[in-house]
Formats: C-alpha cells, sequence, structure tokens
C-alpha cells in the first residue's frame, strides 16, 4: 500500500506543518505536489525521489527559485487553473540557463508567492527505483487521462517510465488522508 501523507508546506508557518519537519523526511519514495482546493487537493505534479524527501525538496526550491523550473501564476494556481507565466529550463518551451536567471529575478514575488501555496504529500515507500518509477508513471498517466480539472492540472512534457512488457504488472493500493482529486484506489503498474 502507498499512503500519502500530508498535506505539507514548503515554509515553516503556511498554516499546515513544514515539509523540513516532517518525521519521515528522511525516507524515499513518492511524492505530489498539489493545490489546496475547498473540494481537496489538485495534484499538479507527481514525482518519486531516492534520496531524502528533505534533500529532494531542497533541490527543487533551489531549482524554481533559479528559474529552471516552469512557473504558474499563483493566483490561478490556487483557483486550480495552470496558467505557466515561465517555461523554465525544461520542456518544449525551455530557455536557457542565461534566461532562467534573469527570469529569477523579474518572477521573485511570482515564483515565491507559488512556493508558498503549493502543498506536498509524500509517500515513504521502501522499493527499488524501477518499481517506485513505475509507480510515479502509472499515477501520472491516470490523473493526466481524467477528465476536467484534475486531468487539465498535470505538468505537460514530463517524461514517465512505463511498464515495459517484460515486466509482471503489481497492483498497488494508495490512500491519504486528505482527500487527493483523481487519485485512484488501486492501479496496476
Amino acid at each position: 500500500m502507498v499512503e500519502f501523507r500530508g498535506p505539507y508546506g514548503w515554509f515553516p508557518g503556511a498554516g499546515v506543518p513544514f515539509i523540513g519537519d516532517a518525521i519521515h523526511v528522511p525516507d524515499f519514495g513518492l511524492y505530489l505536489w498539489t493545490a489546496s482546493l475547498p473540494s481537496g487537493y489538485l495534484v499538479q505534479y507527481v514525482g518519486e525521489t531516492g534520496k531524502s524527501f528533505s534533500r529532494r525538496s531542497k533541490e527543487h526550491a533551489r531549482k524554481l527559485l533559479k528559474g529552471r523550473y516552469e512557473v504558474l501564476d499563483p493566483t490561478d494556481f490556487a483557483l486550480g487553473v495552470r496558467r505557466p507565466i515561465w517555461p523554465g529550463a525544461f520542456g518544449k518551451e525551455r530557455r536557457p540557463v542565461g534566461e532562467c536567471e534573469v527570469a529569477a529575478q523579474t518572477y521573485t514575488d511570482d515564483i515565491q508567492a507559488f512556493m508558498r501555496s503549493l502543498r506536498f504529500f509524500i509517500a515513504p515507500i521502501d522499493c527499488d527505483k524501477r518499481t517506485r518509477c513505475r509507480i510515479e508513471g502509472a499515477i501520472a498517466r491516470y490523473l493526466a487521462a481524467q477528465p476536467g480539472i484534475v486531468g487539465a492540472f498535470q505538468s505537460p512534457g514530463v517524461r514517465y517510465s512505463t511498464r515495459r512488457k517484460d515486466e509482471v504488472p503489481i497492483p498497488c493500493e494508495f490512500r491519504s488522508e486528505a482527500p487527493i482529486l483523481g487519485m485512484p484506489e488501486q492501479l496496476d503498474v
């Protein structure tokens, strides 16, 4: 069973527990970036890490603050609307590092507001990287295939792993104390 714990915030005092204080931060596994909506948490990104959640969240923070990641309008993000204001250094519209550094200064307030509004869920799991990647990819594809707001909110252009033809399906159950919109109860990964 994959149990997502959270929500957590990127900064202390965000109205939710700080990700750096989470008991399972030294662990590794899967994580979700979400927006908090009245009906539940809307997933924007699915990730996996073999590093500690603490270390991985610091890496993400550095890249966001340097303009390397896509930045979504923080006001729209909080409403569950995906409106990029900067494409970052990855994906179809990637920008060179030099442009990212300039954009990081231009969009400092938006980046910080976006980061303050993000809510994390973490799922410590003890398995090999290949299995983590299969689970990550299965969740991301499932959410992206959902109609309406759930599918539209997913990060486009992220390359996720798929199960190879020679791999036996692994049934995974998913749980969370907080409602995660569109999250399946079970998937074969």
